[in-house]
C-alpha cells in the first residue's frame, strides 16, 4: 500500500516546497499527460491552477521515462507505476491535495508493480521520501484526528485557509 500525507498549499508554498526538494537533489517534474511531449516535463510547477497532478523525480534514482501516444494522440508517461517518483496533487474541489509515495511490497518482501519489480533502492528513497514528509510537518499547521491529520503549510495557513476550512468539508 502506498503511503500519504494530506496537504493544502499556496503557490508561495509550493515554491518553498520545490525550492527544498532542490536543495537537497535534483529533481524534474513531470505531468503524466500534455498537450505535447515538451509540456510534460516541468521546472517549476505550472500556474495554471487547474493542472493539479504531478510526479517529482529525485534523479539521484535512475529511471528512463517512456512515453507512449494516447487515444487522442497525445503524449503521457508510460511507465510511472514503478519510478522513483512521488506525487503531487493539488488540492481541488474541496478535497485536500497530498503528497503520495506508490510503495507497494509483494508477498515475498520485494517491491513491485503487478509484477514489474522497482528498478531503484527502494530503502534510499524511503529515506528521501520521509526527509519531505518531515519537512511538511516542520513548516505546518495540522489539524484533525492523528489518522486524518490535514497540513496546512504556513503560507496558506497565514492567508486564512484554516478559518475557510472550519466551515467548509474537505475531504
Amino acid at each position: 500500500m502506498g503511503r500519504q500525507i494530506a496537504i493544502l498549499m499556496d503557490e508561495i508554498d509550493e515554491a518553498n516546497f520545490i525550492e527544498f526538494l532542490r536543495s537537497g537533489s535534483e529533481i524534474e517534474i513531470f505531468t503524466r499527460h500534455a498537450l505535447g511531449v515538451d509540456s510534460l516535463s516541468h521546472r517549476i510547477l505550472p500556474e495554471d491552477r487547474n493542472i493539479v497532478q504531478f510526479y517529482i523525480w529525485n534523479k539521484t534514482f535512475p529511471w528512463t521515462p517512456s512515453i507512449g501516444q494516447s487515444r487522442i494522440n497525445t503524449p503521457y508517461l508510460t511507465n510511472l507505476s514503478t519510478a522513483p517518483v512521488i506525487e503531487y496533487m493539488r488540492e481541488r474541489s474541496k478535497r485536500f491535495g497530498r503528497v503520495y509515495w506508490e510503495k507497494l511490497p509483494d508477498n515475498s518482501g520485494q517491491f513491485s508493480y503487478k509484477s514489474l519489480t522497482y528498478s531503484y533502492d527502494v530503502e534510499s528513497f524511503e529515506v528521501w521520501y520521509e526527509s519531505i514528509i518531515k519537512w511538511i510537518k516542520q513548516n505546518s499547521i495540522a489539524r484533525g484526528k492523528r489518522n486524518d491529520r490535514k497540513y496546512f503549510l504556513k503560507n496558506v495557513w497565514r492567508s486564512g485557509a484554516w478559518f475557510f476550512s472550519m466551515f467548509h468539508r474537505y475531504s
